[in-house]
């Protein structure tokens, strides 16, 4: 913002002020707008010709999604030279379940129209006993308008501090949260102690969105494929825990055990009852699972080492448990 203005404004609430200096607040005369409109004023540097082509770009390609997590903003759109140019909202989320919700996204984005559809599962987290916030996981659907919500695996996710930042979850879905930021708020320090408390409430939250998923018939392949089924994507790594507790979810719950977890349908031909918690019975510890096409295929591990004579394990279209030399 500052390669663009020495003082932007922001007028929002009962509040008026510019930011003088990158830091001191300074009151300002209000601009004409409705009781519920937060307006940033940007008064460009003198003689920088390119700044309103860079701020347009900007916006355009902020998209629909910025919109997905935030609580009291419900649309963006801007204009320029006084004419419309886009638009970005959101719309009343609909309650599906305790600390769930769907969420519809539109706008336009390149001159094309967009929607998006998500299913948002949260987690109130306090810190030292005050709410500070919510971990969230949002799984992207089919905007198909058929009986069952069908899940879309994001093919590239990154972690979302409200904004989304530079740090990969390597899963399919989205996982937000009021993690502390380094100071550009692009990135997140690995190692904070805060930081890592809330990648285990999300930890149990996942565990939580896939019992209430299941119950919903909608766990087929390409809601597997959003899961982070596959242990060297994590080991070392500040997500781990999201592996692990689905692991130890899939090894030890009764309800995992008794095929009310996880159920496998393929949308064409379904798998009858197929259980991917069955895959670690094999074994005494899980090592890891990777969903190709229509089957999943898992290594299990013995004694908390690699079974280089254990066969790998699929289900495949078929009912039945098939292994693979």
């Amino acid at each position: 913002m500052y390669s663009l203005t020495n003082r932007p404004e922001i007028h929002s609430g009962d509040e008026a002020f510019a930011i003088d200096t990158f830091v001191w607040p300074t009151s300002v005369e209000p601009i004409e707008r409705t009781p519920t409109q937060t307006k940033i004023v940007l008064p460009l540097d003198v003689g920088d010709e390119d700044a309103q082509a860079e701020i347009v770009e900007g916006l355009q390609d902020l998209g629909p999604r910025t919109l997905l997590f935030l609580r009291h903003i419900n649309e963006i759109s801007w204009m320029v030279g006084g004419t419309p140019a886009g638009l970005y909202f959101r719309d009343d989320p609909k309650i599906v379940g305790p600390g769930v919700r769907q969420v519809s996204l539109m706008g336009q984005q390149d001159g094309r129209d967009i929607e998006e559809r998500w299913l948002v599962f949260s987690r109130e987290v306090t810190n030292e006993g005050t709410p500070v916030g919510f971990v969230e996981i949002a799984f992207s659907l089919s905007l198909d308008s058929g009986a069952t919500r069908r899940v879309l695996p994001l093919s590239d996710s990154t972690l979302v501090v409200f904004f989304p930042t530079v740090l990969s979850t390597n899963t399919g879905f989205l996982l937000q949260g009021p993690f502390r930021t380094t100071p550009s708020r692009d990135n997140i320090p690995v190692n904070d102690g805060w930081n890592k408390q809330l990648v285990g409430e999300a930890s149990e939250l996942l565990v939580d969105a896939l019992r209430w998923m299941a119950a919903e018939d909608m766990l087929d392949v390409n809601a597997l494929q959003s899961l982070p089924l596959q242990r060297d994507r994590f080991t070392g790594n500040l997500l781990a825990p999201l592996f692990d507790h689905l692991a130890n979810a899939l090894q030890n719950e009764p309800s995992c055990h008794a095929g009310s977890c996880l159920r496998l349908r393929e949308r064409r031909s379904a798998i009858a009852n197929a259980r991917l918690a069955g895959l670690v019975r094999l074994g005494t510890a899980w090592k890891g699972a990777e969903v190709r096409g229509s089957r999943v295929v898992a290594q299990p591990r013995h004694h908390g080492r690699p079974n280089t004579h254990a066969p790998s394990v699929f289900y495949s279209r078929a009912p039945h448990l098939r292994t693979v030399p």
